[in-house]
């Protein structure tokens, strides 16, 4: 994530009132008018690889698709990211941040992505994706 603008999916997602909604391991609450949509980039630019779970038991069953853009975000709705509690109110109150997996080696996996690092300005055309929400599509 960068500190930068706002996007539209962040503004319905990380405002104050949702995030003070949703504080604690356990609670939730339910996101009007969000469209599936707003999480995709408009760009087609992506790596993948196989790896595995980032929590334990770690295991091998993961394929990781990673975007070639970094997500903006303000830097009140990053304080608001690290006031969210790994533990429900009743508990000492742990911090979601720090929480990070350590970099591990890449052990002979395959990195496959649409665009070639020698020149990244290039962009392979990908096909005109469709989303599809409970069997409505939803065009790009």
């Amino acid at each position: 994530m960068e500190l930068g603008g706002l996007e539209e999916l962040n503004e319905k997602i990380l405002n104050r009132d949702t995030i003070t909604r949703i504080s604690y391991k356990n609670d939730a609450y339910f996101l009007q008018d969000l469209s599936l949509e707003l999480l995709f980039p408009e760009s087609f630019g992506f790596i993948t690889y196989q790896g595995s779970l980032s929590t334990p038991p770690c295991s091998e069953t993961v394929t990781w698709i990673l975007i070639d853009r970094a997500l903006n975000i303000t830097s009140l709705q990053m304080h608001s990211l690290r006031l969210l509690s790994q533990n429900p109110p009743s508990q000492i109150f742990q911090s979601l941040s720090g929480n990070g997996r350590p970099l591990q080696p890449l052990a002979h996996r395959a990195l496959r992505g649409n665009r070639d690092p020698r020149h990244p300005e290039r962009r392979c055309r990908g096909p005109n994706y469709r989303l599809h929400v409970d069997g409505a599509p939803h065009g790009r």
